[in-house]
């Protein structure tokens, strides 16, 4: 960007206007008054426009490196939308979605579109112009799913049952469903949730003798019962209460790093690695 000074001096040089030439002296007068109001009126606004610009192509460039897990139609849905908004749409979704607490299982498109549909209701309030977005805003909730089951994809299954690592792998290759991202959240949860937590595990997690009498005699463990009662309608989870159980206890043990805990499970359930 030019000085005053700076422009004056190159308008002049444009204009071939001569300083000291008295004979156009009035006339001269009003072209260097012209020069100072073009230099704020337009070269300082072209000045900032471009720098706005530039800017404005950092922040996209930057935002589009950080959506680049979704795919293709994704990302381009989501940086289009940032480009014109500058709304962070991406996270508001995922919080959204994260609410969900079935959302993993979800598998047909009817799950999706409720999921979606949700969303765009709830952002719509805020970002009126998402009322229009439906088809982008279930695309995203369907690569959502598919990114989050990716999480332990590419991951060897730990030392489980034979019955549990069929299961793992028939439902991810007929459902596209990772079953252990679901069982270690949920392990997760019950880690940190106390009405969960306190009536099935033993005051003393390292008392082994405890622990083993507390999963033996204790019904109900980690509220399976009432997870697996919501939903047991899916085909991959019917009559698997006790693979999706002991999935959750194997998740559950890793938490205290200490691999006493599924040992006695396995004995428990008299399961084999």
């Amino acid at each position: 960007m030019l000085t005053i000074d700076e422009y004056i001096e190159s308008r002049k040089r444009e204009d071939n206007l001569k300083d000291f030439d008295l004979d156009h002296r009035s006339k001269n007068i009003r072209i260097c008054v012209n020069y100072v109001f073009d230099y704020f009126n337009d070269h300082l606004a072209q000045h900032e426009q471009k720098a706005k610009t530039f800017m404005d192509i950092d922040k996209i460039e930057k935002y589009r490196s950080r959506v680049s897990a979704y795919s293709p139609e994704v990302k381009k849905w989501l940086v289009d939308l940032y480009s014109k908004h500058y709304n962070l749409i991406n996270f508001s979704m995922k919080h959204i979605i994260e609410k969900n607490e079935f959302f993993l299982l979800s598998y047909t498109d009817e799950d999706f579109q409720i999921i979606a549909d949700d969303c765009r209701t709830n952002l719509s309030r805020k970002w009126p112009y998402l009322r229009d977005e439906k088809e982008g805003i279930l695309l995203f909730v369907k690569d959502q799913h598919r990114i989050e089951n990716l999480v332990y994809y590419d991951d060897k299954i730990p030392h489980l049952p034979e019955s549990i690592v069929n299961w793992i792998n028939d439902t991810m290759r007929n459902f596209n469903i990772e079953l252990r991202t679901f069982a270690a959240r949920y392990s997760y949860k019950v880690r940190y949730d106390n009405t969960i937590l306190k009536p099935i595990a033993p005051n003393n997690l390292f008392e082994y003798s405890d622990f083993k009498e507390d999963l033996t005699n204790k019904e109900n463990l980690f509220d399976i019962d009432n997870l697996y009662s919501k939903i047991c309608t899916k085909p991959f989870i019917t009559n698997r209460k006790q693979e999706l159980l002991l999935l959750i206890i194997y998740y559950w043990s890793t938490v205290f790093n200490n691999i006493k805990i599924w040992n006695i499970c396995l004995e428990i359930y008299n399961c084999q690695t």
